[in-house]
């Protein structure tokens, strides 16, 4: 088992998600590899560094009479550079801060006006704890669809899908079977993944309304060691789910297998991306574009050679754009333009270690040490924001939403066109999503706590 194989698993490794044969296989591998024993140390450190900040503690009292004296320091300023109409309704926000601050969360100062007619005020709604969160994976995400919010909770056995309900936070249900994550939802169910054994893996969908099985599905895992994808729901009534090389389509409703393409020799399959009647899939060298109905191959764009790596392609789409980010065995990763009218690439740049990517009207947004927007047609960076995290972009309106992990932690909203800072609110530290479903947004911190926040624009 060769390094390209081997370090897509070391997170998974690390937080113990392995099935026993498979972390036999990296624990043979990095008895004898130094450089991936050097990558597993920085994870633990990662996992470590994060789980001791996530403990939370009252604050003391010299920390709240700082609060204080920042307030009152942003209260007099805003005296000075506006009118006292203004500087009234300045100070009625910063109070609402504090009074957050100090009776709902205890290490938020609030939310913190960026010079934008778009800044909030801000009030928690609900908070849940006991959420699963794994800082260092993506199988945890939360998942919020028609008015619920489905994620794991965590448990001595394990996780267990959980159902809330969105404007109340309070249980909806909560599932008796084990899953390790990897959700997806539609109109009638919910669909996660549980262990079946060595080198097998199951599909199971859930009753969205009672949260109990529909239907469950095993798929035997093809030697390459990389994390599961969550499914893609197909209009109408049909499920796409890639599983190593293969991508699965399945019915929705039964879990019958409809069609099965494979792309052997060509690495692992990224998750698909729906475009009207078709499903576009990237392996390691290329970009497929598949008749949703069939599976039949009607087109596909060859990028690179095949020297592919064990890692999974990241696809985007937005308008006639593709946007997919290759790693070449032995090389750096590699942003790629295609136009899918044409089928032809339209630019490729240089992409480093990314996280996570984003693709919307307004450009092509990369998350990896910090934050990269690039112009859709040319390619050209419009802007970098240094920003410490792990967690994907989420966008609306306009806005880009991620959170940035640096210090006490904060939620950061950007301007897509211009990278500036819209607004911020500090002391969240999470890894996942920041969700906004009209006034309230949704996140997960790395304590497990699920926070349902308001916000109302001025």
């Amino acid at each position: 088992m060769d390094c390209d194989n081997i370090r897509p698993q070391l997170e998974l490794f690390v937080l113990g998600g392995l099935p026993p044969v498979e972390a036999d296989l990296v624990r043979k591998h990095l008895a004898g590899c130094e450089d991936c024993r050097r990558i597993e140390r920085e994870c633990r450190l990662l996992v470590a560094e994060v789980r001791g900040r996530a403990v939370r503690t009252p604050p003391r009292p010299a920390f709240v009479r700082r609060v204080h004296q920042v307030v009152a320091r942003e209260v007099r300023a805003t005296r000075r550079r506006t009118v006292l109409r203004r500087a009234a309704l300045a100070t009625g926000a910063v109070a609402a801060g504090v009074v957050l601050a100090m009776a709902v969360w205890g290490a938020w100062p609030g939310a913190r006006d960026a010079s934008s007619p778009d800044a909030p005020v801000v009030g928690e709604r609900w908070r849940y704890d006991g959420a699963l969160a794994q800082p260092a994976s993506s199988a945890d995400s939360v998942v919020v669809h028609d008015g619920s919010m489905y994620f794991l909770r965590r448990g001595a056995d394990g996780g267990r899908v959980v159902a809330i309900d969105l404007a109340t936070g309070r249980d909806r249900w909560r599932s008796r079977v084990r899953s390790v994550g990897y959700l997806a939802a539609d109109a009638a169910r919910v669909y996660c993944l549980a262990p079946a054994g060595p080198r097998r893996i199951t599909l199971r969908a859930l009753d969205a309304s009672r949260g109990t099985v529909r239907w469950s599905r095993s798929h035997r895992r093809d030697g390459l060691l990389t994390a599961p994808c969550p499914p893609v729901a197909v209009r109408p009534g049909r499920l796409a789910w890639t599983s190593g090389t293969a991508v699965h389509l399945l019915d929705a409703s039964t879990g019958r297998p409809i069609w099965q393409r494979t792309f052997p020799g060509e690495g692992a399959a990224s998750a698909a991306a729906v475009a009207g009647e078709t499903l576009l899939v990237a392996s390691g060298t290329a970009l497929y574009c598949l008749e949703a109905a069939s599976g039949r191959e009607m087109y596909r764009i060859t990028l690179g050679d095949d020297k592919h790596s064990g890692w999974r392609p990241l696809l985007a789409l937005a308008g006639p754009r593709a946007y997919l980010v290759l790693r070449p065995r032995a090389a750096r990763a590699v942003l790629y333009c295609l136009d899918l009218s044409t089928r032809r690439t339209l630019w490729r740049e240089p992409a480093g270690q990314v996280r996570h990517l984003l693709a919307t009207s307004r450009g092509v947004f990369l998350r990896a040490q910090g934050i990269v927007a690039r112009d859709a047609r040319t390619g050209r960076v419009l802007w970098k924001h240094e920003m410490a995290g792990c967690g994907p972009m989420t966008a609306d309106a306009g806005r880009l939403y991620l959170t940035d992990s640096a210090q006490a932690g904060r939620l950061v909203v950007l301007d897509q066109q211009d990278g500036q800072e819209v607004w911020h609110l500090a002391g969240i530290r999470s890894c996942d999503a920041f969700r906004r479903v009209g006034p309230t947004g949704y996140v997960k911190a790395h304590d497990g706590a699920i926070h349902a926040i308001a916000l109302r624009t001025k």
